[in-house]
């Protein structure tokens, strides 16, 4: 029984790499892109132009105050609420802090968002929701976490109840196999879901002929 829970839980465990091999699903991709660059398709706003109404905010001109090495950076989200903007982020490259982080709608030029102070260095001061975990919260993703983890107390306290005294019964080493094996691939396929196929490579969010190519798996 030890000998099979042990095996079984060391297979659900080693499959979590595969989906290493791509960029963390968790994170809404973005592009880098210069304020020089002309605006992407789709877009009407050009980056010089969202950077400097950014620039122009007194917020944020007040949070880079006495950051001499505060670093730009400008990006292009591609998902999620942030779709179709201009992100700006401020950060102390001596503190690793990040002072400002300011959303463009690239539509009309508006500020989406802009972020000063601890919510700008901590996303869970923002108040969004969810703040934290993003697909993590996805119930087919933690339940069959859950599950495995309580299930060696569950059948710990069944065969307690069930046998008192001596060995479980052949048929309980089964059922119980089966339970463990069926959580276990669930993990396994999870892990393999989005898992980049062998050999090939993850190449990152660009710009191509002026429209935005999304992060995607090149063949070898």
């Amino acid at each position: 029984m030890t000998t099979a829970l042990a095996v079984l839980l060391a297979a659900g465990v080693l499959a979590a790499p595969a989906g290493a091999q791509q960029p963390d699903s968790m994170v809404p991709q973005s592009m880098i892109i210069a304020p020089k660059t002309d605006a992407p398709f789709g877009f009407k706003v050009t980056p010089r132009h969202a950077l400097n109404t950014v620039l122009g905010l007194d917020k944020v001109q007040h949070a880079i105050a006495g950051h001499p090495r505060a670093k730009r950076y400008m990006t292009v989200p591609l998902g999620g609420q942030y779709r179709g903007t201009y992100a700006v982020t401020f950060i102390d490259t001596t503190e690793g802090k990040v002072l400002a982080d300011v959303y463009v709608n690239a539509m009309t030029g508006k500020v989406f968002e802009a972020w000063t102070g601890p919510q700008a260095n901590a996303l869970m001061a923002r108040g969004l929701k969810p703040y934290k975990g993003r697909s993590l919260n996805n119930w087919y993703i933690w339940l069959p976490l859950v599950l495995l983890f309580l299930a060696p107390f569950a059948l710990f306290g069944i065969w307690r109840f069930m046998v008192m005294d001596g060995e479980p019964s052949l048929r309980f080493v089964v059922i119980a196999t089966c339970v463990l094996a069926v959580l276990a691939g669930m993990l396994i396929w999870l892990s393999q879901e989005d898992a980049l196929p062998p050999g090939a490579t993850y190449e990152p969010a660009h710009l191509q002929d002026g429209k935005i190519v999304s992060g995607h798996a090149a063949p070898p």
